[in-house]
């Protein structure tokens, strides 16, 4: 995947290197995403998806932070094929 520039990104670690990545303040939160340990995305939502499913995203983004490897299954949402 093309490496994009991402300017004032906050970010959450997971123990197991994974990160969850947002705009950082004062920015307004547009997208979240999930980013290896090794800097790899992993999975992308848009803000009007997780408005679309909260509980399908959050299902979503909990899964992809908990593993350790991107994953190419396309059954769930996510930029990229998550």
């Amino acid at each position: 995947m093309k490496k994009r520039d991402w300017p004032n990104e906050a970010t959450i670690r997971h123990r197991n290197g994974s990160q969850l990545r947002f705009p950082g303040y004062p920015d307004s939160i547009s997208y979240v995403r999930v980013v290896s340990g090794a800097d790899e995305e992993i999975a992308y939502w848009t803000i009007d998806e997780v408005a679309e499913d909260p509980a399908e995203v959050l299902v979503a983004i909990f899964g992809a932070v908990m593993r350790e490897e991107p994953r190419t299954d396309s059954r769930l949402p996510g930029h990229g094929g998550f």
